[in-house]
Order: C-alpha cells, then sequence, then structure tokens
C-alpha cells in the first residue's frame, strides 16, 4: 500500500514537471486572441470617458471587452473592421473605434451611399434614425457603421408643405480649416431683402470655435461662433420666427426662424431676444444680441440649421467667410 502511495506521488510530480515546462517553453509568444461567444465573461474594463480613433490590442484583450471598455457594441467593431466570427484578434492589431463619418451631397441617397460602402441601407436608415421614406439632406451626417447620436429636441413646429431643395449649396472645399478665420464684418452686415432662391448669411461677427458633428466622441448639432457680450445677431435668410424662449435646457435664450423649404435656423445662448412669434422677417434683421445664458460658458452664438428636425452642417448652406463681396452686395 505504502509502495503505491509513492508510484502515485511521482507520477504527480512528473506530470506536474511536464506541465510547467510546456507553460515556460515559448514564454515570449504572442497568442492569437478569441472571442466567440456573445456574452463571455470578461476582465473588468473601466469605461472610457473619452474614446479616442482606434485602439492597439493587448495581451488577454477581446472584442467584447474593447467594446465594454469604450462604451461600443463589439457587433459595431466587428462590422466597421471587418473582423467575422469567431471574432479573432492578435496582439498589436489596430481596432478602429469612430465609426466613419460620411457627410450627404448633392444627389446622394441612402441607397447610393449603402452601394458605395458595401452596407446595406436599411441598416444605415436604422443606425441614423431615418424613416421611411429614407429621405436624406446636404450636409447631413451619416454614421456608417455606429449609431448616430439622436439630435436634440428642439420646438420646430410640424410642415407638410412638400417643396424643392433649396439651391444654396456651397464649396465643398469649405473645411474645418475656416474655423480660425475670422468671419469678414460684411457677412455678418444687413442687406436687403431679396426674392429668389434662399442665399443664407453669416448671423453675427465673430470666430467659429466649434464646428458641426462629432468631434472626440460629442456631437455638435450646429456651430459655435464667438463675439462680445451684445453684439448684434441677425437673421440668417427672410423667415417666421416661430419660436421664442429659453425652456430647451442649455439652449439658454433661442430663437429659431422657418425658413422656405422646411429649412429652420436656430440662435441660441442669446443676452437678450428682440423679436417675437409670429414675426416676418428680412435677411439681416436684428433679432438678438450674443450672450451667455443656457451653458454658454463664454459669450457666443450657437447657430444651427435644420432640415425639417434633422441637423444639418451649417457651413454647406453659408458663404466662405473671407468674402470678397462689396457690402449690401446680394
Amino acid at each position: 500500500m505504502r509502495s503505491a502511495v509513492w508510484i502515485v506521488l511521482i507520477f504527480s510530480l512528473t506530470l506536474g514537471g511536464c506541465i510547467r515546462s510546456q507553460i515556460t517553453l515559448f514564454p515570449h509568444a504572442q497568442p492569437v486572441i478569441q472571442q466567440k461567444q456573445m456574452h463571455p465573461q470578461p476582465t473588468k474594463a473601466v469605461l472610457q470617458t473619452k474614446v479616442p480613433s482606434f485602439y492597439l490590442v493587448q495581451q488577454g484583450d477581446t472584442l467584447y471587452t474593447i467594446g465594454q471598455r469604450f462604451g461600443v457594441p463589439f457587433q459595431q467593431l466587428a462590422e466597421q473592421n471587418r473582423i467575422k466570427e469567431p471574432y479573432l484578434l492578435n496582439v498589436g492589431q489596430r481596432i478602429e473605434l469612430a465609426s466613419p463619418i460620411y457627410k450627404v451631397r448633392r444627389g446622394d441617397t441612402l441607397y447610393m451611399i449603402g452601394q458605395k460602402f458595401n452596407v446595406d441601407y436599411k441598416g444605415l436608415a436604422a443606425r441614423n434614425h431615418i424613416p421611411y421614406p429614407f429621405q436624406i439632406y446636404v450636409g447631413q451626417q451619416i454614421f456608417l457603421y455606429g449609431f448616430a447620436p439622436e439630435a436634440k429636441m428642439i420646438p420646430i413646429p410640424v410642415d407638410q408643405t412638400v417643396m424643392s431643395d433649396p439651391a444654396i449649396i456651397k464649396d465643398k472645399k469649405q473645411k474645418t480649416r475656416d474655423i480660425e478665420k475670422n468671419i469678414q464684418s460684411e457677412s455678418a452686415t444687413p442687406v436687403a431683402d431679396e426674392s429668389g432662391p434662399l442665399r443664407f448669411h453669416w448671423p453675427v461677427l465673430g470666430r467659429m470655435t466649434q464646428p458641426f458633428g462629432q468631434i472626440d466622441g460629442k456631437m455638435s448639432d450646429g456651430i459655435d461662433i464667438e463675439s462680445a457680450e451684445g453684439t448684434p445677431v441677425y437673421a440668417a435668410e427672410r423667415g417666421t420666427v416661430v419660436y421664442v424662449g429659453q425652456q430647451v435646457v442649455g439652449y439658454g435664450k433661442m430663437i429659431i426662424i422657418r425658413h422656405e423649404n422646411k429649412l429652420f435656423t436656430v440662435y441660441a445662448h442669446n443676452q437678450d431676444n428682440l423679436v417675437k412669434v409670429g414675426d416676418s422677417l428680412k435677411r439681416g434683421a436684428l433679432i438678438a444680441k450674443v450672450g451667455r445664458t443656457g451653458r454658454g460658458s463664454t459669450p457666443h452664438l450657437h447657430f444651427e440649421v435644420r432640415h425639417s428636425s434633422t441637423p444639418v452642417d451649417p457651413l454647406d448652406y453659408l458663404p466662405k467667410p473671407h468674402s470678397t463681396r462689396k457690402k449690401g452686395a446680394g
């Protein structure tokens, strides 16, 4: 009996030695990391408040834990990085975290965008909150893989009038290089109202400090124009005032003007609102003064252009900040 115990003990020690030698045989090997389960037991991940554009896979990562850490669904990571089941990853592999964004141009349809990027257009519609019949607008941002943040709800009245698209599309080469440029005084000077196609003008003299769209994981439905407190704010185009108030959280004192073609402009953080609901305005009419009401920490105008309730990039509807036009020119 005693000899049998010794045999079992010797066998156990021998087996343990074999296991140890297998573990240390390739101490610097980089393993293939695999995640096949829908909900594996992940290592505890800390949710990052600021999402970088990409992440390099580290030892022990899975697509699921990476998604947990940065608040991105792992299915989205798999789709936008073209990773198929069983979702194999390699240490050092680059994982794109931010969903690529496409800005709608004249002539685009959701179906054409889907074909261009090999993405199902119905999936694009669902992830971008676009209802049937999938109407999209110039300057609108389309998230190709991820879910688009929902636009801030503001009191845009329902308008059933069907009209043609506005003939106000501007140069697409206008990019964020203009953010640091000053807006010429003539761009914010009132001009005589004209009939014909809408031609938006800059509503205030100042410097653009915040562009439209998603920056560092945060979405802006418009642009911010820094200016001195009390600087006059003008109507960007002719229209009718449909909202004056400060009931929308964060916007402070705000004005909304309805224009033709189901377009609306929004002017927020005002010091004073100088118009009332129902006023019919010409382009360049004085409507407010720049302030810092709401969540405005410094004096500036938050300016939005919306097609119905959909935010679009104001830079696609405004003239270039450095214009050579003479004052008063239409």
